[in-house]
């Protein structure tokens, strides 16, 4: 090389290990940079955080923050008030108004941003009154029952009276009631038949049932005696050519409910169906109409009663209980019927509802029996109208 010449040297004219060095050192400083970059990025999305006096106490809370972040993250001493009861005690404990916050002396509202050195202070919430609401209730009517015995006649229907209370929303103290409705007590007569002679009912329940119910009615018309049969609404629809044998024979049909239930276990609504559905079903079956009602196990209450007036139907028990549902024996059911029968007693007995061969057994020597005696078989209506 001449003197003069310019010393720079062409990158043509380095070598190749001199290239691998330069490309090194040069992707190790993007490297740097990168990292660099990375770490002061991270460094500033980092959530630095600012110090406030929160009620007295020192907090450290993320920058950004607001007057409703502190109150989240419950740093205030002061909280909700209560719900007083309209009485005067507390209903709800803390579920009163919300507690207000001031920041730097002034009031604020949640969406304030807070700033490092702020001072938060909070006061609690007021007090507030429950609400007094109102709503009737109602009064149940009491029932007067006049006389004894199984004849039962509702001469006066009772109503329910109406109540109107004023109470607290959530404690339920009561602030004023009255009356705006007064009940009326039903009156229920009871009657025993003193028919004056030496007759008796026989009354069946819990039919029309398949063989048991056949047996009986044949019986029943061998001797010729008219009894009272208690037919079920759902069993009379389920067997209507049994329950129209039995009306075809001359016997009296009476409803004993639609599907034998306790009535006065059951809503009103229930017991209307089982009164008025029971009736409807076995006049359908054996057109006959209904005027005399059985209830189930010989409950009945106020419920009962109104349904069966509201249908025409007259209630009615019994004095003697065979026990043929126990399945006592043919013999200790004949005893049980000859041995307490008295003129105008009301027989129970049961030509449905299970295996009836013993009550059918046993009706032959009590027919038998009690005509030696004397007596004379009648329906609930010949009874009803000698005893009049």
């Amino acid at each position: 090389m001449s003197p003069g010449h310019t010393s720079s040297i062409s990158s043509a004219h380095l070598s190749r290990a001199e290239r691998r060095t330069l490309i090194i050192a040069a992707v190790s400083a993007l490297a740097c940079v990168l990292v660099l970059g990375l770490i002061a990025a991270a460094w500033a999305a980092l959530p630095h955080q600012v110090t406030l006096n929160v009620d007295g106490q020192v907090v450290h809370i993320p920058s950004g923050s607001s007057v409703g972040d502190v109150v989240r993250f419950g740093y205030l001493k002061s909280g909700r008030g209560d719900v007083l009861s309209v009485s005067g005690g507390i209903a709800q404990a803390g579920k009163g108004g919300e507690p207000t916050v001031a920041r730097n002396g002034k009031l604020t509202v949640p969406g304030q941003p807070v700033y490092d050195g702020d001072i938060i202070t909070s006061t609690r919430g007021g007090d507030v009154r429950e609400r007094a609401v109102e709503s009737t209730s109602t009064i149940p009517y009491r029932t007067r029952y006049i006389g004894t015995g199984p004849i039962i006649t509702v001469a006066k229907a009772g109503e329910a009276g109406v109540l109107r209370v004023v109470k607290g929303e959530y404690s339920g103290s009561v602030v004023e009631s009255s009356v705006v409705v007064p009940a009326k007590a039903s009156v229920i007569i009871r009657t025993t038949p003193r028919p004056g002679k030496k007759v008796v009912a026989l009354t069946f329940d819990d039919g029309p049932w398949p063989v048991s119910t056949q047996r009986i009615v044949r019986t029943l018309q061998r001797y010729n005696v008219r009894a009272t049969f208690f037919m079920v609404g759902g069993s009379a629809t389920r067997r209507p050519a049994v329950a129209r044998q039995v009306a075809a024979a001359g016997m009296l049909i009476g409803s004993h409910s639609f599907s034998h239930k306790e009535l006065n276990a059951l809503p009103r609504s229930a017991v209307n169906r089982e009164v008025t559905l029971g009736a409807q079903r076995v006049g359908q079956a054996t057109h006959q109409k209904q005027l005399w009602f059985r209830s189930p196990y010989g409950l009945t209450d106020g419920d009962v009663l109104k349904a069966a007036r509201a249908n025409k139907l007259r209630i009615v028990g019994w004095t003697i209980d065979s026990r043929d549902w126990t399945r006592p024996g043919t013999k200790a059911i004949v005893r049980n019927v000859v041995t307490r029968a008295r003129p105008g007693s009301i027989i129970l007995m049961h030509d449905g509802g299970g295996n009836r061969a013993q009550t059918a057994a046993a009706l032959p020597f009590i027919i038998k029996q009690l005509e030696k005696r004397g007596y004379r078989f009648v329906t609930l209506d010949e009874l009803a109208a000698m005893s009049r």
